[in-house]
């Protein structure tokens, strides 16, 4: 799992790739609150994101909580079909702000 950072007119862009599973979703958490520290516009593009388990849904939800208790927004974004899947079969579709790529994500946190 890789988690790379940069900015786009004032909104933190933040990149996944490879597994986001049990073996690395402590890891993924840290990395992403420590870039993430300070901004309140996040998108989280997962395009390269091949693989998404229990452990980093559970992640995810934590990350989606901190953000909203500091008043701060995070778009998730290029979710393969199989990642989408799951986030939709647990209905956490309704808890995450989802656009389809990083463009429209960034569109949404621009207004």
């Amino acid at each position: 799992m890789e988690l790379s950072a940069r900015k786009e007119g004032g909104i933190l862009v933040l990149s996944v790739s490879g597994m986001l599973d049990s073996g690395h979703a402590n890891r993924f958490r840290e990395d992403f609150l420590d870039k993430a520290a300070e901004e309140t516009r996040i998108v989280l593009d997962c395009e390269g994101l091949s693989y998404l388990d229990s452990s980093g849904l559970a992640i995810l939800v934590n990350i989606q909580k901190g953000l909203s208790d500091r008043d701060a927004r995070m778009v998730i974004c290029g979710l393969s079909d199989g990642v989408l899947r799951v986030i939709r079969f647990t209905k956490l579709d309704r808890v995450f702000s989802l656009a389809e790529n990083c463009e429209e994500a960034l569109g949404d946190l621009s207004r």
